[in-house]
Formats: structure tokens, C-alpha cells, sequence
């Protein structure tokens, strides 16, 4: 059965991931939610290690370890827009690692107005995430796939779509090397913000590495995202045109090499123990659409660490997007099933 959906996956038409940011609707899927992912760049496929954070991204890195674990994160991400999600993993004798979460984006409220801007009321905007994740391994390999149902709404409008995401991930037996490779936001609209418009997709196409040095306590992972889009380069007619002599506007040339990097993220991890990680990462796609003029100071950077106290992992992790300044994520996990071992033996 697993096998089939992946070779499902691979075979599906590629037509289905030309879409990138900005030009279909359900993007909050593809923004990340927890300290992890965050720290890492904003993407990463193929870490797999004891956070189930990281299913999110590519859900064949969900492991039987991760039974129990709950994890709580959130994300002021700017101005009254909050992100909330909630994991929670468990195993089962018979099918082993499953993941169940939601995910919930507030907008706030917002003024509405008749066609001469009177202010007659107010409204609101959000979205939301149920979804389901099942793993399954096969020597070397691990194949997953999640189950999403997500929902938008904004005043008396909304939009519903099923998605899945299909990703498998390699390990090698002796070097800490992993590959993994996932198929994003695969799937239907069923319910339009208005009847007869077309919806699609953001479906992407993920591939990404990462290897732990042998002597030094590094791992460094590089992802690549919108793999399959034709074109990721924006280019800001306003800001970057040229003149010629009579005052014509001379088309700037995309370059090739940014083509390429700016579908590029790296992550970085110091292990100095299990007990406590450093995390950085930089987003090339996010500097350079978010700068201004040449200044990009911490645009596209990310810096974050984890922590374990006393049963519990605390994450965070600082995010710059502009000038402007950034955001922060917070995520909190525990293992529930400690507790209830604790309490089998207090009435043993």
C-alpha cells in the first residue's frame, strides 16, 4: 500500500507544481510553524531525528520514538497575525507511528467599509489545518504520507481543500547522512471562495540532505524547494529598470545562478549534547525579495536553539525577514507518556 502511493507520487503530473507564492490560495501551508523547521531556514526535508516537529515537512520522518510526544507551538508571526499548532504522536502494535495536529492562523479583525469608505462594521480572517500522518519503514527507507483538511475564511467567504503530502526519506547504515524527498500540498479544492473561479494549489517538490561531520558536532542540511517551478526569480519592474538615452525602460535579464540559489536553504546544527542544540539558517529567496535597495541586513537569517529541562524540550528561534525586523516561534514538547508511567508505579 505504501509503496503504491509513493510511486503515486513520483508519477503524479508535474503540471500540478508550477504554481509558487503569491499565485494560489492556502499558502499558510507552506509557512513554518515551529522553532525547528524555523531555526533550519524555513524548510527542511530530511532531518530526522527525536522531533516530530519535523513530520510537518516531510512525513516519512516520523518515527515509533516520537510516541507520546506533544508538542505546543507558537508563532506572533506580524502585526495581530498568530499561528497556533498542536502534535501529538503516538504508535500503534499493529501499524507503528502515527502523528495527529491542527494548525489555526488568526488575521484579526479588519474594517469593513460601503463603496465611499464608510466604515460599516468589522470582520474577520482565518485559517485552519486538521490533518494525519502515518510512516512506515522498509530497511534503509522510510515512506510517509499526511492527510490534510484545510479551510480559509474571511468574512462571509470560504474555501476548504483535501491535501496530501507523500515524502520518503533515505539513511544511510553507517554515516549519519540522510535524503529525503517529499511531494507537497498534492491534492482539491472542493469548497471555492466564489463558485466557477478556478483554485489550485500550492503543491511544491522538496528534496533535501543532511549529514552530521564525523569529529565535530556540525550537521549541516541543505533543501530545495519549488523545484519543479518554471520560475522563482520576482523581479520588481518599479525598482529595478533601467533607462536608455531617450528614456525607454530597458528589460533587466534574470540571472541563472539566482534561479538556482534562491531555490536553496541551508540549516546548520551545533549537537553539544542531547540536551542542548544551536540552530541557524538562511533562506536566499527570502533576502532577496525582502530587502530594500541593497540593504538586507538579517534578512533571510535564522537563529535559534533547544533545550531539555526536566522532561521537557523548550525551542526558540529568532527569524529576520527585513529591515523591518522578524518574528520569533516558541514551541513546547513534552512526552506523555512519562507521566503516565509515573503514575502506573505510584499504584504498583
Amino acid at each position: 500500500m505504501y509503496i503504491k502511493l509513493l510511486i503515486l507520487g513520483v508519477f503524479f503530473p508535474v503540471a500540478i507544481f508550477s504554481q509558487i507564492g503569491g499565485k494560489a490560495p492556502f499558502q499558510f501551508l507552506n509557512v513554518s510553524d515551529n522553532a525547528h523547521v524555523m531555526g533550519l531556514g524555513g524548510h527542511n526535508v530530511s532531518t530526522a531525528d527525536d522531533d516530530h516537529n519535523m513530520s510537518v515537512e516531510n512525513p516519512a520522518t516520523l518515527d515509533t520514538l516520537h510516541g507520546g510526544n506533544l508538542s505546543i507551538n507558537y508563532l506572533p508571526y506580524f502585526t495581530t497575525i498568530n499561528k497556533t499548532s498542536l502534535l501529538y504522536s503516538f504508535n500503534r502494535e499493529k501499524t507503528g507511528a502515527w502523528l495527529v495536529g491542527s494548525t489555526y492562523n488568526s488575521y484579526g479583525r479588519f474594517d469593513e467599509t460601503d463603496p465611499t469608505g464608510q466604515v460599516t462594521g468589522d470582520f474577520k480572517a482565518s485559517d485552519y489545518r486538521f490533518f494525519v500522518t502515518k510512516s512506515h519503514q522498509v530497511n534503509n527507507f522510510k515512506i510517509g504520507a499526511t492527510l490534510n483538511l484545510a479551510g480559509s475564511q474571511i468574512a462571509g467567504y470560504s474555501s476548504n481543500a483535501f491535501t496530501f503530502d507523500l515524502g520518503g526519506v533515505f539513511k544511510h547504515p553507517v554515516h549519519d547522512l540522510q535524503i529525503g524527498l517529499v511531494f507537497k500540498n498534492i491534492g482539491f479544492v472542493f469548497n471555492k471562495f466564489i463558485k466557477g473561479t478556478e483554485q489550485t494549489l500550492p503543491a511544491d517538490l522538496r528534496l533535501g540532505v543532511s549529514y552530521k561531520l564525523e569529529h565535530v558536532p556540525l550537521r549541516v542540511s541543505l533543501t530545495g524547494v519549488n523545484l519543479l517551478a518554471n520560475d522563482v526569480y520576482y523581479f520588481d519592474s518599479s525598482r529595478n529598470s533601467e533607462f536608455d538615452a531617450d528614456g525607454n525602460v530597458v528589460e533587466s535579464k534574470k540571472k541563472f545562478s539566482e534561479q538556482i540559489f534562491r531555490r536553496l536553504i541551508w540549516g546548520f546544527e551545533l549537537i553539544f549534547s542531547k540536551q542542548f542544540q544551536v540552530r541557524a539558517g538562511y533562506n536566499h529567496q527570502r533576502r532577496k525579495e525582502l530587502k530594500i535597495d541593497e540593504k538586507g541586513g538579517l534578512s533571510g537569517f535564522s537563529l535559534g536553539a533547544n533545550m531539555k529541562l526536566k522532561g521537557y524540550n523548550i525551542a526558540f528561534t529568532r527569524a529576520w525577514y527585513s529591515l523591518a525586523g522578524g518574528t520569533s516561534v516558541l514551541t513546547l514538547n513534552t512526552n506523555l507518556n512519562r507521566y503516565f508511567y509515573k503514575q502506573v508505579n505510584k499504584l504498583k
